[in-house]
């Protein structure tokens, strides 16, 4: 089988992985939410209206201050927002699944045994708070 045919059937199969699945499903319902995009637009326009602030010659440190707090109290929202959370957690899944993937091809540039290979193991760092889980 060519490698190329053998790259778009892994393509199709993660595709039909149910991380992936769950992830365009997340991905769809949080672009649907109202209230989380008028949320994030909101954050893009003070974002940019404190980088206005900043770049200006005459900054004034209060408003700078200010545009800086309603940012982070934005920021919250929408880090608090029940569809962002599910649409987060959704993606560090998939996320998972795609560094897997990607430990197992590197393991078969490597030239390794791939067979012996545990890329649950290949992607430990050995600590645990920077682990998105096992299994």
């Amino acid at each position: 089988m060519d490698i190329m045919q053998m790259a778009k059937d892994l393509g199709k199969s993660i595709q039909q992985d149910p991380a992936f699945k769950k992830f365009l499903d997340a991905q769809t319902i949080s672009e649907a939410d109202k209230t989380l995009q008028d949320l994030i637009g909101q954050f893009n326009l003070k974002r940019m209206e404190l980088n206005r602030e900043l770049a200006s010659k005459d900054k004034d440190a209060q408003k700078v201050s200010q545009l800086d707090n309603n940012l982070k109290a934005l920021y919250k929202d929408i880090t608090e927002n029940e569809t962002m959370m599910a649409f987060n957690q959704a993606k560090e899944e998939f996320d998972v699944l795609v560094n897997k993937v990607n430990l197992i091809l590197s393991a078969a540039m490597r030239g390794e045994d791939l067979d012996e290979f545990d890329p649950d193991a290949a992607a430990c760092t050995g600590s645990c708070a920077s682990c998105a889980g096992c299994h």
